[in-house]
């Protein structure tokens, strides 16, 4: 008998930490390859919807040496605002889709030095608005586990102000400005109870 109340008390215990949960705080690990620290806050606003909002911060180094030598110092943040639609019948698990729109501002330093000569250094900011769509599935694990991988595509329109006084032209590509591509995988922590 006492096995027999032991074992309906697991079940019972498993049944309500597998309850769905009404919001989630999550990392992106991939972002972390480019030093760049991202939270976001994923929270259900019906069965199948939620918001999705997030913030990231880099302070990237980049340096090149031989002939020609430079170290280019990237620092900026973003903020993002997603709409999720979620294709279970669990808040907040399975497929979706979630379009989003995104702010970022950023800081360059670009220092430059051929071969013996004096370094040059041109600065730079730039301010981008944009958006785009994202396509991930989400499990929850043990009831408050997050797994989290996602694929997005969206575009940025912004354009780099250059500050230095020697007329630099810093060009800014890879995904920042234009066709941006957002891959991740977030881990996270789910709680509350989710919304019928």
């Amino acid at each position: 008998m006492k096995k027999l109340v032991l074992l309906s008390a697991i079940l019972l215990g498993g049944a309500a930490a597998a309850q769905a949960q009404s919001n989630v705080v999550k990392i992106n690990a991939v972002s972390l390859a480019v030093q760049t620290g991202s939270v976001f806050w994923e929270h259900q606003i019906a069965v199948d919807r939620s918001l999705n909002l997030g913030a990231f911060v880099t302070n990237y180094n980049d340096k090149h040496s031989g002939t020609f030598s430079s170290e280019t110092q990237f620092r900026g943040f973003g903020l993002t605002g997603e709409y999720r639609f979620h294709s279970g019948t669990e808040a907040l698990r399975g497929f979706f889709f979630g379009p989003y729109l995104r702010f970022q501002h950023f800081n360059f330093t670009e220092t430059s030095t051929f071969l013996s000569n004096a370094p040059t250094q041109d600065k730079a900011t730039l301010t981008t608005f944009g958006g785009g769509g994202v396509l991930g599935w989400q499990g929850i694990i043990a009831g408050h586990l997050s797994i989290e991988p996602f694929l997005g595509v969206g575009y940025a329109a912004g354009s780099v102000d250059n500050l230095d006084d020697n007329h630099g032209t810093l060009d800014v590509r890879g995904g920042i400005v234009g066709l941006e591509l957002r891959p991740g995988l977030s881990i996270g922590y789910a709680f509350g109870k989710a919304t019928e």
